[in-house]
Order: C-alpha cells, then structure tokens, then sequence
C-alpha cells in the first residue's frame, strides 16, 4: 500500500542544536503539562475523581520543571520568547495563587530582558541604565 505523501514524520529532537535548547524543551514540556489542565477538569464528569489525582501529578511535574527552568541561563531571542510564553500561561491559569518558583521564574524573565537589552545596547548604555537603576530606587 503506497504511504500518504503529505504525511509530515514526527521528529524526537530538533535538527540541529539549539543554544537554548534545554529551556526551550522545558518550557513546551510545562506547557504541555500545565496548560492542558483545564481541558481534564472539563472533560471529567465525575467529582474529580480522575482530574484530580492527574492535576496533582501534573503540577508536581510542572513545580519540577519551573525549578528546572529557574537554573537555566537564557542565551538567545528564542530562551525569552519561551520564557514569555510560560509567564503568560502562569498569568493566564485563572489561579489565585501564584508560587513562589513562579515568581521567581518571572522576575528571571524581566532580568533577562533587562541583561539582553543592555548587551544589544553596549557599555555606555549600561552605564547610563546602572546609574538610572540607582537614582530609582
């Protein structure tokens, strides 16, 4: 039987390495983990009784990662924008409650922004956002 020529094949791993690729896996992994949540809790129709032992593995998972992630040094575009879309997720849950790991995952975003902004610019504009820094606070 011939094969369905507009078949794409799943790939395992990205073509070629990637200076963020470690960031970048955990991040879609959290994504994946986190951001399907609701739709179990939608599709279970008893009183939790299945969405909520998975919901429990999924955030033990999702802790896991956001720590994982925590570690990691953003190097490109790409680690920021990934980063992004994690923060937006967290944003975005419909939670009260915000981690402290998640908080903390955030604030990283803004210093990477930050440290990217100020190596884009050079070391006279770094200089001049240092003594800003220090006139703010």
């Amino acid at each position: 039987m011939a094969q369905a020529s507009n078949v794409i094949p799943l790939q395992k791993k990205a073509n070629s390495p990637h200076p963020d690729a470690q960031l970048i896996a955990a991040c879609v992994a959290y994504g994946f983990v986190m951001g399907g949540a609701a739709a179990g809790w939608r599709i279970d129709p008893t009183d939790s009784d299945f969405a909520g032992p998975a919901d429990i593995r999924n955030l033990r998972k999702g802790e896991a990662l956001i720590e994982k992630m925590k570690g990691l040094e953003t190097k490109t575009l790409d680690g920021i924008a990934a980063k992004a879309g994690v923060v937006e997720l967290i944003c975005s849950s419909g939670s009260n409650y915000v981690s402290p790991d998640e908080v903390e995952f955030t604030s990283s975003l803004a210093k990477d922004i930050m440290n990217f902004q100020l190596s884009a610019a050079g070391e006279t504009s770094a200089v001049a956002i240092t003594q800003q820094r220090k006139k703010i606070s």
